[in-house]
């Protein structure tokens, strides 16, 4: 009987320990869920800044495209603009010389008159 009672004790002691094991286990195990559920929310709070900055980049990247596309459209209008005043300037350099031939030649012609006009 005593080592029947002997083996009861065991067995108590045994399943006490048993779901002291268990109880240890699961607060454990609960604990890292906790920090897993936490690390998660710090991860999803880390990706929607990311992907926040992601669209203010792009946003940037666009806005940077379409100066540089106005900017480029201001170089070519200037440039046409250039290259049309520089045809004008052209033109008028060449009317001036025919100009100042024509005006020489008159006044060729107005001295060989005048020399004309003395005999």
């Amino acid at each position: 009987n005593a080592a029947n009672d002997e083996c009861e004790s065991l067995r108590a002691t045994l399943s006490d320990r048993n779901h002291v094991i268990a109880e240890t286990k699961a607060a454990n195990a609960e604990g890292q869920l906790l920090r897993l559920q936490q690390e998660h929310e710090k991860l999803h709070e880390a990706n929607k800044l990311s992907a926040e900055r992601i669209r203010d980049l792009e946003d940037d990247a666009r806005l940077a495209r379409e100066e540089r596309d106005r900017v480029l459209a201001d170089r070519q209008a200037h440039a046409s603009s250039s290259n049309a005043a520089e045809g004008k300037v052209a033109l008028a350099e060449t009317q001036l010389r025919a100009l100042e031939q024509e005006r020489g030649e008159l006044e060729e012609a107005n001295r060989v008159a005048r020399e004309s006009i003395r005999r």
